[in-house]
């Protein structure tokens, strides 16, 4: 596709790859990056006049958009869900702290005769309901990032587990673009790898107490989506049929 018009999604939480410099290098290639991290990294490599920041994933639809409950009203309250914490993805050597993070957990809990249960796992695509059931029963889905603390935001995560009205819980990243709106409407707790569980805990007593949390308002937020008719022209100057 060398010689083709087009356009180069890059949706990875690092840059990699020659086909980014190719992209930069082909007269008719145009980069969309999804995080302001990234993007000032590609104008450190020179690759700025090729890149378009369009810091969009995080709404987008994703693949469990079929099992999201239509209205607010049908969702499981947060203080009956049978999960504490879930999370689902590739399990990375830097990952593997969330599997011990979340057996200390357990066990702390256990010793206290307060049993709960924890789902942090891997998981393939087909598995789709299985990860929406999980959401959907869970007071906090975890996010901890795959292979460096210094990483673009794990977004579509979010647009995967945020319309199930989990409290995200998420290692901070290096984006800086809208953190204040993930905290104040998206309902989105930040925290160091090590503390995560930590932080966590404190949601779910917080939940358990029923002192917060108590409704799903975030969810609407979430639920708004990409306003494309908005975004489009601010960024290329073009209307939207």
């Amino acid at each position: 596709c060398h010689n083709r018009t087009r356009i180069l999604i890059q949706s990875e939480q690092y840059l990699k790859g020659s086909h980014i410099n190719s992209c930069h290098n082909s007269s008719n290639c145009i980069i969309f990056e999804f995080s302001d991290h990234n993007y000032r990294l590609a104008q450190e490599k020179g690759w700025g006049d090729s890149t378009v920041l369009m810091p969009i994933m995080t709404q987008h639809h994703s693949r469990l958009v079929s099992f999201e409950d239509p209205e607010v009203i049908d969702m499981i309250s947060l203080h009956e869900r049978s999960y504490d914490m879930v999370f689902f993805g590739l399990i990375t050597k830097r990952r593997q702290a969330l599997i011990v993070g979340s057996e200390t957990y357990l066990r702390k809990k256990e010793e206290l005769s307060d049993n709960r249960t924890n789902l942090v796992t891997q998981v393939r695509p087909a598995k789709s309901s299985l990860m929406a059931n999980a959401y959907k029963n869970s007071k906090v889905c975890l996010v901890g990032h795959s292979y460096s603390d210094v990483s673009g935001g794990e977004y579509h995560r979010l647009s995967e587990f945020a319309k199930f009205g989990c409290i995200p819980v998420m290692e901070e990243f290096a984006d800086i673009i809208g953190i204040e709106r993930y905290e104040q409407c998206g309902r989105v707790v930040f925290s160091k790898l090590d503390k995560l569980f930590e932080v966590a805990a404190n949601v779910i007593d917080l939940i358990d107490q029923g002192s917060y949390y108590k409704d799903f308002s975030h969810v609407n937020w979430w639920k708004t989506g990409i306003k494309w008719e908005h975004i489009l022209p601010s960024v290329f100057g073009v209307s939207v049929m």
